[in-house]
């Protein structure tokens, strides 16, 4: 009997990460589809996705998992690596979220906003020790959590309560990574460094989802291309009520 061989093309991998603790989403109630229709993924491993011989093209992916809000994903075929086509979605917490007890929400309804995020500030945290302009490679102090994915991080300011967002696309050693973006120090290399944590909007409301255990956070929030900040402590902001016009409290 003549050998039978089977080919696949691994055209896609989606590593779905919990947006408020950066962990793999290890439930197995997840699915996925692609412009409307669902799309079939072989699970590799608590949070990994594999997507065998797709279609040409570019595509909206939707990801619906237990526990988190449906995301929408624009995948760009050609933006993807053609040996690790690696796609990282972040999730955020809903309403039936299994740690919700974990999780302080922030959430309204704000007209124009486009987007809200936030980075952990204050502590013991990562820092930038030397940024090499020429390659953007830089060497942190005190690193710690996985750097081994293009995940956003945030370059804090601790002066003007502002952060610079950008990507992380290579690890170089466990004390230096290739970082996207023009990051350009103003004054020193001292920058801390906080991994991004993702909020979710959708027809001018907002959720943003914080750790009660973080002391507090940076918040950054877009209005009609406006971009505005502001530090969130858990002790004191966590527990003020929202203005119930559509606005944020702590805008006034």
């Amino acid at each position: 009997m003549d050998e039978c061989r089977i080919y696949h093309r691994l055209d896609l991998v989606i590593y779905l990460v919990d947006t408020v603790t950066g962990a793999f989403i290890t439930t197995r109630q997840v699915e996925f589809y692609r412009d409307g229709e669902i799309l079939p993924a072989v699970c590799k491993e608590s949070g990994i996705y594999a997507f065998l011989n797709l279609e040409e093209g570019d595509f909206t992916l939707t990801v619906k998992v237990e526990g988190y809000r449906e995301r929408e994903v624009k995948v760009v075929r050609e933006a993807l690596s053609r040996t690790a086509p690696i796609l990282w979605v972040s999730m955020v917490p809903g309403d039936d979220y299994p740690q919700k007890m974990l999780i302080h929400t922030i959430a309204g309804t704000m007209k124009g906003i486009e987007d809200i995020c936030a980075v952990a500030c204050g502590g013991w945290q990562m820092r930038i020790r030397e940024f090499e302009k020429k390659t953007n490679t830089v060497k942190l102090f005190n690193p710690h959590g996985c750097l081994l994915y293009p995940v956003r991080y945030g370059i804090i300011n601790q002066e003007k309560k502002t952060f610079e967002m950008v990507t992380v696309k290579e690890q170089i050693s466990g004390e230096e990574i290739r970082i996207s973006g023009p990051y350009i120090a103003d004054r020193d290399n001292n920058y801390p460094l906080g991994r991004i944590v993702d909020g979710y909007v959708k027809d001018g409301r907002y959720i943003l989802c914080l750790r009660r255990d973080v002391e507090s956070y940076l918040v950054r929030w877009t209005v009609r291309s406006h971009v505005s900040y502001r530090e969130w402590n858990m002790r004191g902001d966590a527990w003020k009520a929202l203005d119930g016009k559509g606005g944020i409290l702590w805008d006034k």
